[in-house]
């Protein structure tokens, strides 16, 4: 080993266990390297502003998960700001029942590896650097399996690059693998926010992967085929850093359904299904009847979406099948009809209907009402296959009948049976009452592509993932528990490469089986899944904030579109408080100001920070216009999402959850503190160091700041500043 590095690496396994996490170094000077005096005779005092870690520079995570064995790779960058040479011992905690593989810190283009201390020796050391950094922040990283290592020197203005690997093998829990990295541990050492934070995940199953999603967020998956899956994420001078967790299920079977429950003693559980069918089914899609509705009116002009729309109805025809029926609708001051009622998918008709589509122009008004009623009569067949009406739209209805209720009631009057209406509101001029309520009322979806979106591809999105049908009319049951309050309420139909997932509230506890029925070619099909076990799985951690933050999602599209009633606005802002959630009435809706229309400010649009009155003002109010659909695709975001947003205001620590408020966090589990004993301690004293070494489950609930409040075993530890 070169004699200029000196590597202390240590492993302490006394602590109480923790996750892994970032890693990070804690600067000294050097006494070999001394800092430079100043020649002066009397020089200035030294300038070793030395109370936080090196500032890190960028994190790279790379992630190969094989059959529930994964591979962490980590390289991290630190630089050293200070004009003078540094030592520092840095810090990485490794997920308990890890293997470290590697350890590396490179000096001058070489690799040089580490060596490993006697335990014993290596929790004296650790104590001693805590007691002398007194930091809450670093009580994070006791736990077990703590990595150290001493590096110098750390020449002035430079670089040190840091690398490690470690293997691990992840648990199943019922159908379920979980893989989680806490980057966000480790971040609060740190003042100012890296460059960037990166990373890699490769999962490859010798079974199908049926479900995969982070519900942490920050991440994008895509499917490689029906065994392998890669995520990745990349993140600049992130102001905030979220956990990462990536969750998985595989099964042989041609439609799986996964089951994960959370249950805390005493209390209702919670529960994710999901069900997604294989890549590779063995039978054909079903037969279905699909009318294309499409507007035509002037404004269709604008910004080429003409074009763009009949490039994405071209694609929706050409994805059609034998056996399927279809039509084509096109609507401006009066509609056109390519035939009367729907014909079947074939070459003749595909070519009839592909001149049809290139002869649509843009030009007149929009008369919404006449072009809905021509769709629902066009409807043929004998109302065994599924039927699907699309409607694409970029404005409000200026023709005929244009008030959005009498439209609605149309609808609801003109009922076809087995129907799905899906709306796609182009830019920001259309009504998101009108469309949100048709689809909505259909087990539709709406959709919104805003101007800087590309509606083309959009749309082609859509049309082929309702190209393959593999079961509809979906129902769930549920014995041996009592389930509750599901999001979504009702079940849309599934298809070919995507999956349902499903988020509810259970009571009891034990065996439960759970049946999914739909139909098949207009036969019912049910699929069994094996007695479940509720409530006695690890716990994930994070479902509860899933179902909140779909329930709330749910909450405001009912306020959104029928008003505001006293008991739902309560209920958002008690779900928002505990999970510190962003909603119109706690906190601004991910908007900026930008998004306000001219002459609007944040109360008329009811979009009010909290403790201002006001929120959804009238229903009216909020109809159509940029923040409209901005905040309809939010609220829609949430209903759909598998992810969890990030929340500067949440954080969850084993198995506790605090909330930040005023600058304070607060554990939502102190109900009356009037029933309990309260401790004052300062963050730094020796009182404060004595607690959190003699429980040690307690230091990493202070480590989330220089102030908060925590109950733990039947007292209420108060954190104060220094």
């Amino acid at each position: 080993m070169a004699k200029q590095i000196w590597l202390l690496l240590l492993l302490v396994f006394q602590l109480a266990g923790y996750a892994f996490a970032q890693g990070v170094i804690l600067p000294h000077p050097s006494p070999r390297h001394p800092i430079p005096r100043h020649p002066w005779p009397h020089p200035l005092p030294e300038p070793i502003p030395l109370e936080r870690p090196l500032r890190l520079k960028s994190t790279q995570l790379d992630v190969k998960i094989t059959d529930q064995v994964a591979e962490t790779h980590v390289v991290q960058v630190f630089v050293n700001d200070f004009g003078f040479a540094l030592e520092g011992t840095y810090i990485f905690p490794i997920p308990t029942g890890a293997a470290l593989k590697e350890f590396a810190i490179w000096e001058n283009g070489k690799k040089l590896k580490g060596e490993v201390l006697a335990k014993e020796e290596a929790r004296k050391i650790y104590f001693d650097i805590l007691r002398k950094w007194r930091d809450p922040g670093l009580l994070e990283y006791m736990g077990e399996g703590t990595l150290q290592a001493r590096v110098f020197p750390i020449p002035p203005h430079s670089e040190k690059k840091v690398e490690l690997s470690y293997s691990q093998t992840l648990a199943r829990e019922n159908e379920f693998v979980r893989y989680l990295y806490p980057l966000r541990h480790g971040s609060a050492l740190c003042t100012d926010p890296p460059e960037l934070v990166s990373g890699s995940f490769d999962v490859r199953s010798s079974r199908d992967l049926k479900t995969i999603f982070a519900p942490s967020g920050n991440m994008d998956v895509n499917r490689k085929g029906e065994r392998h899956a890669v995520a990745g994420f990349e993140l600049k001078r992130p102001k905030e850093l979220a956990d990462l967790t990536l969750v998985y299920s595989t099964s042989d079977e041609p439609i799986a359904i996964s089951v994960l429950t959370e249950k805390a003693d005493g209390e209702a559980g919670y529960f994710l299904l999901s069900v997604a069918p294989s890549f590779q089914l063995d039978t054909p899609a079903i037969p279905k009847e699909v009318v294309f509705v499409l507007d035509t009116s002037g404004s269709m002009r604008d910004e080429g979406k003409i074009e763009k729309a009949r490039a994405a109805l071209r694609f929706g025809v050409r994805t059609l099948k034998q056996g399927d029926l279809f039509n084509i609708i096109s609507f401006a001051t009066s509609t056109r009809t390519f035939r009367e009622r729907s014909v079947p998918f074939g070459d003749a008709n595909l070519q009839s209907a592909l001149t049809f589509v290139e002869q649509l122009e843009a030009s007149g008004g929009t008369n919404f009402h006449d072009a809905l009623h021509e769709a629902l009569v066009s409807f043929g067949g004998d109302g065994s296959r599924p039927r699907y009406l699309v409607v694409m739209t970029d404005g409000l209805p200026t023709i005929g009948e244009t008030d959005p209720a009498k439209i609605i009631k149309l609808f609801q009057n003109q009922s076809v049976e087995r129907l799905r209406l899906f709306t796609f509101g182009v830019g920001y001029d259309v009504n998101t009452f009108l469309l949100d309520r048709l689809a909505g009322s259909s087990k539709g979806v709406p959709a919104y592509v805003r101007p800087q979106e590309d509606l083309e591809l959009a749309m082609s999105g859509f049309f082929k993932k309702i190209s393959e049908p593999v079961l509809t009319d979906l129902k769930l049951d549920v014995s041996g528990i009592e389930p509750y309050e599901l999001y979504p309420p009702q079940l849309s139909d599934l298809f070919h490469g995507s999956e349902i997932m499903i988020l509810g509230r259970f009571r009891g506890a034990g065996k439960a089986s759970v049946t999914l029925s739909g139909k098949v070619h207009g036969k019912a099909k049910t699929i069994q899944l094996p007695a479940q076990e509720f409530g006695a799985s690890k716990p994930l951690a994070v479902l509860d904030r899933l179902w909140a933050q779909r329930k709330v999602a749910f909450l405001l599209d009912e306020i959104r579109l029928n008003g505001e009633k006293s008991e739902l606005k309560d209920e958002v802002i008690r779900l928002a408080r505990r999970y510190g959630f962003v909603t119109p009435y706690t906190s601004y809706l991910a908007v900026d100001d930008s998004a306000l229309e001219p002459g609007r400010d944040r109360r008329q649009t009811g979009y009010a920070p909290a403790g201002v009155a006001g929120g959804f003002n009238s229903v009216q109010e909020v109809q159509s216009g940029r923040m409209a659909v901005e905040s309809a695709v939010t609220i829609q975001n949430m209903k759909d999402s598998s992810q969890l947003t990030d929340q500067e205001t949440f954080r969850r620590v084993d198995g506790k959850d605090f909330v930040l408020e005023n600058g304070e966090w607060v554990d939502t589990g102190i109900k009356n503190t009037k029933k309990l004993s309260v401790k004052t301690i300062r963050v730094g004293s020796d009182e404060y160091i004595q607690v959190v070494m003699q429980h040690p489950p307690l230091a990493r609930f202070v480590a989330l700041g220089e102030r908060g409040r925590v109950v733990w075993k039947g007292v209420v530890y108060e954190v104060v500043g220094k």
